[in-house]
């Protein structure tokens, strides 16, 4: 079957997942917490000189801001996201922050990103575009006086259409989005990060995520320096469980293996504050879920992206 007949096909099987979902998109809109210590970091906290490390700063290239198009204002080579200060208690306290809208998508390969399919379910996916390189570099005074992060153009992308929607706990909460894509996006600016091999990852295995946590710039989620790593708990057929940090904005970011590999797609979790008072749960709790990369493996076949057997 040629690649454009099995896109169209699975155009098809999107609309049927998107009528499973009516009913149960609510309940995967969720959000996790902190679990024991908060794991958070920002990229100069990584040690290159840790293989895991290493290999997530070189995939944060690629990992990208989803919005609304219409928060991106526009200024000559440059757009804009303006931000306000988090209130949520703890780590990070008080960095600006973009929009509620705004979650995270990952790069797979020259015009695809993964997200979470409550991200983009009942949105129209032309009216969304991504946005590479949010760092806390970006962050700007505008004349006015208010905070937003500068870009440029070059690092954004519109979105073209959802080749691959699941929303339902039937199937699972991912989608496969087509980015607008005139000219091919520079390495220097992404590159498409490495999907792990198939049913690769084990209960108690090491797992790390790259994303934006309270919608902040980029944070990983890792093991530092005299403390325990972040752990896979449960590994089901559509879902991985784990004690991984992860706050509203993280919806979409990919859950890594110990070699910094794509295993999962975060999808949500436990309730991340009261107010702005962040909840802590215990270490062992296993809170936080990802959907298995492998529900939408048919999906990025078709598109001749594959995950690796060994």
């Amino acid at each position: 079957m040629a690649t454009t007949d099995f896109i169209e096909l699975l155009r098809g099987l999107d609309a049927e997942l998107v009528s499973q979902a009516s009913s149960t998109a609510q309940a995967l809109v969720a959000i996790a917490g902190i679990y024991g210590r908060d794991d958070r970091m920002e990229l100069s906290d990584l040690d290159p000189r840790d293989p895991l490390h290493l290999a997530m700063l070189e995939a944060a290239s690629g990992v990208a801001l989803i919005v609304n198009s219409t928060m991106l204002q526009e200024d000559g080579d440059s757009v804009y996201l303006t931000a306000s200060p988090d209130c949520m208690s703890g780590k990070y306290q008080g960095q600006p922050a973009v929009d509620a809208a705004a979650k995270t998508a990952f790069l797979i390969n020259a015009e695809h990103v993964l997200t979470a399919g409550h991200v983009v379910n009942q949105v129209d996916p032309q009216s969304l575009s991504v946005v590479f390189g949010y760092r806390q570099s970006s962050l700007v005074k505008l004349p006015d006086g208010h905070d937003a992060y500068r870009f440029p153009k070059t690092h954004t992308r519109p979105c073209a259409e959802a080749i691959f929607l699941a929303c339902s706990d039937a199937v699972g909460d991912i989608a496969l989005l087509r980015l607008d894509v005139e000219e091919e996006i520079p390495a220097t600016v992404a590159s498409p990060l490495k999907l792990a091999p198939r049913r690769s990852v084990q209960p108690f295995d090491e797992v790390a995520m790259l994303g934006f946590p309270r919608r902040q710039p980029i944070k990983a989620v890792a093991r530092a320096a005299g403390f325990g790593a972040p752990r896979a708990f449960r590994v089901g057929k559509k879902y991985i469980y784990t004690n991984v940090d992860s706050l509203q904005g993280n919806s979409g970011s990919p859950l890594l293996d110990a070699s910094g590999r794509v295993i999962g797609v975060q999808a949500g979790g436990d309730r991340d504050r009261v107010d702005c008072k962040a909840i802590t749960y215990p270490d062992d709790a296993a809170g936080s879920w990802a959907t298995c990369i492998e529900v939408a493996a048919q999906a990025l076949a078709g598109i001749g992206v594959y995950q690796p057997f060994k």
